[in-house]
């Protein structure tokens, strides 16, 4: 793992952990996250990108086996988070902006960070 790598990955987990303390057993959702990936614009999401859909295939993996739902954590190089969210979860709500990218939409971190509790915890 490069360093920068690392470097980010601590950046999201101390963004994390600011809003939500420990992450609990209730929480719906099971975090994967990359940094890089510089070279991909969004002319490339367009067409749709490889790199992407590897990364988005393994979080919908990972969070499958957990039994939550899946989200990607984006990171390039310079610039803000972005997060891909399976567009149903989402459905209704509204954001500053939002990129859909097959099943997905991607929105900025602040816009995730903001959602109420209730969409990261559930009432039963």
């Amino acid at each position: 793992m490069k360093q920068s790598d690392d470097k980010h990955r601590k950046e999201l987990a101390n963004l994390l952990k600011a809003r939500f303390g420990t992450i609990s057993d209730g929480f719906r959702f099971s975090f994967e996250s990359t940094a890089g990936l510089d070279a991909i614009d969004l002319h490339a999401l367009l067409q749709g990108n490889k790199d992407i859909d590897k990364h988005l295939q393994h979080a919908a993996d990972r969070a499958s086996t957990e039994g939550r739902k899946p989200l990607l954590f984006w990171k390039r190089s310079r610039r803000g988070w972005l997060v891909f969210v399976w567009s149903e979860e989402i459905a209704g709500l509204t954001f500053h902006a939002t990129i859909r990218y097959g099943n997905w939409t991607v929105i900025g971190l602040q816009d995730f960070l903001d959602l109420s509790d209730e969409f990261f915890y559930p009432v039963a």
